[in-house]
């Protein structure tokens, strides 16, 4: 089951704290941060992004829009860079 939102956690990541700790997001940014390495590294054009639920038991399935997402994956991106390396080197992830 897809959870769409959870008013009782927000994120703890730096700056991510309008983004609501649930499933959808998660999905969400996963699916914005494999966006961005195929328009960086591959030069393909992504126009839109879906997350789509099939279930046996219903006859349609449900298609969900994943809104854009790639400043926020860029963020978290220049974060770990940060963690992992220090602050001098936040600046090499050019946007």
């Amino acid at each position: 089951m897809v959870r769409r939102n959870n008013s009782f956690v927000v994120s703890k990541i730096k700056g991510m704290e309008h983004i609501e700790n649930c499933n959808y997001n998660y999905y969400a940014l996963e699916m914005n941060l494999l966006k961005l390495i195929l328009e960086k590294n591959y030069n393909k054009e992504v126009k839109g992004i879906y997350f789509v639920t099939f279930h046996p038991t219903k006859k349609n399935f449900t298609r969900f829009e994943i809104p854009d997402m790639c400043r926020e994956v860029l963020e978290i991106l220049k974060l770990r860079v940060e963690d992992l390396y220090g602050a001098k080197y936040r600046d090499l992830m050019k946007e």
